[in-house]
């Protein structure tokens, strides 16, 4: 079965509805990766505070998309500290906690951002605490971020060489935080090797089963918030945000009940 994947872009006022932006609320208050100890043993009130206030400026000061799989809320795109014509940092977040079968949507959103002329950036960069691995993984392998220093050095000298030290406090430690980016140049040949493999594969396959074909261009329809990175960790069962689609979504907007 194909997943059918969409963004669209926050704007408007107010640009979320409020059910939206109370499940993104309550799903990220429980994603323990994302909270250092301070805030996290403040208990859901504090994590909540945190989490709204973090979304309300990203909002202001950069660019949010909501993901939708078909009529279902399913993540979050967003970009803050934008800096017109140098450079933004990147996040996401991803409901399902599902990596897998979102490169292809990843490598779009990074193609259109990239193609803003309003932005004109240069660069996108991530920081990302070293506990968070597997994602490290996914931003190198998958959407070809490279750790600051790798232009320099050797990968592994460059993965030392790219961090702030002991930026983070998480379960009990000090943890540093890795600084990973991509150029625009670099972005633009690997996307374009990965469209030619892609066009390989369903040359030589016939019909080839996309796990995430992308739609062209963004809804600005206002409906909801803000973004957070994302590592990616089992969904404890009950954990998922409870996110109103289709006819619930539409009635909620209109009478104002969340």
């Amino acid at each position: 079965m194909t997943d059918l994947y969409h963004t669209r872009l926050w704007a408007g006022s107010p640009p979320v509805v409020p059910s939206i932006l109370e499940g993104i609320l309550d799903g990220c208050v429980e994603h323990r990766p994302w909270f250092q100890d301070n805030v996290w043993n403040g208990g859901p009130a504090v994590r909540r505070a945190h989490a709204s206030k973090y979304l309300s400026g990203a909002y202001i000061d950069g660019k949010v998309w909501e993901v939708w799989r078909e009529d279902t809320l399913c993540g979050i795109f967003i970009l803050n500290q934008v800096r017109l014509g140098l450079d933004a940092q990147g996040h996401f977040i991803f409901f399902d906690r599902v990596l897998v079968n979102k490169k292809t949507l990843c490598l779009t959103m990074m193609n259109k951002v990239f193609a803003d002329e309003q932005l004109d950036l240069h660069a996108i960069r991530v920081d990302l605490p070293v506990y968070a691995g597997r994602l490290a993984g996914f931003l190198r392998k998958a959407l070809f971020f490279k750790y600051e220093a790798e232009r320099r050095l050797p990968t592994k000298e460059a993965k030392v060489a790219s961090r702030r030290h002991q930026a983070a406090y998480y379960n009990g430690r000090w943890q540093d935080v890795l600084l990973l980016s991509i150029t625009k140049d670099e972005f633009h040949h690997e996307w374009t090797q990965h469209q030619q493999i892609g066009r390989k594969h369903s040359s030589d396959a016939g019909t080839v089963e996309r796990r995430d074909v992308v739609s062209t261009g963004d809804s600005t329809e206002s409906s909801g918030g803000q973004g957070l990175l994302d590592t990616p960790e089992p969904v404890a069962r009950g954990s998922k945000p409870t996110v109103y689609a289709g006819p619930e979504l539409e009635r909620r907007a209109w009478t104002g009940r969340s």
